[in-house]
């Protein structure tokens, strides 16, 4: 038998906060308006358990991290260039599974294998599938729906798994990178992020595309 995972209803988890700058706009780069149909998902496998229910203490920290990454809770409408600062939030999900790290074959224990290699007992796709929340098939949130969706899963070991997928025009993996370590940081009681993200207000300074050089590339 696989690995059951088991999940609770999505929440919106918004900022902590009131943000000042809720209701302005930040212009997207004409890079980032190539990526705005781009989902990019990320596992972070963490072995060691957290004094705390890890679900609720990530969820309470992403909620504190988004009022310095206000715009990550913000929305793209379809076809816009900017990203509305509305604060509505990102999806969250707590989960479980009812396994440890070790079983579910998520750590890896010795050398990994060859590229070439497909060990047994390597982790299922089916597993993968299930330790993340991904947009369907055509909303990438770039329709008006949400930047990020973010999944916890504890494991019976303690460990637990964070599931991150976002729309790339909000940020590219160090951009991301960067906001999740604000996250860790907060979890563990930081008061703020040791970066706090500056935004560049003169939108001339932003490089820009022709409309049909972005469109062309939106279509490849």
């Amino acid at each position: 038998m696989g690995v059951v995972v088991n999940k609770s209803a999505p929440v919106m988890v918004k900022p902590s906060e009131p943000v000042a700058t809720t209701g302005a706009t930040v212009k997207l780069s004409s890079l980032d308006q190539v990526h705005t149909n781009i989902p990019v998902t990320s596992l972070l496998v963490f072995q060691h358990p957290m004094n705390e229910a890890p679900a609720e203490t990530i969820q309470r920290a992403l909620s504190q991290a988004l009022v310095h990454y206000y715009p990550i809770s913000g929305r793209i409408a379809a076809g816009a260039d900017e990203i509305q600062c509305t604060g509505e939030g990102v999806v969250f999900v707590a989960a479980s599974a009812d396994c440890s790290l070790q079983e579910s074959k998520l750590l890896l224990t010795e050398e990994p294998p060859s590229a070439a290699a497909s060990p047994a007992g390597a982790t299922s796709r089916p597993l993968l599938d299930e330790l993340a929340v991904y947009y369907d098939d055509t909303a990438y949130g770039c329709g008006g729906g949400p930047l990020m969706l973010v999944q916890v899963t504890a494991f019976s070991c303690g460990g637990f798994v964070v599931g991150v997928t976002w729309n790339h025009g909000v940020g590219d993996t160090m951009g991301i990178a960067q906001f999740l370590q604000a996250v860790g940081e907060m979890a563990r009681g930081v008061p703020s992020p040791s970066v706090i993200p500056h935004r560049i207000w003169d939108d001339s300074r932003i490089p820009s595309l022709s409309p049909s050089v972005i469109a062309a590339a939106v279509r490849q």
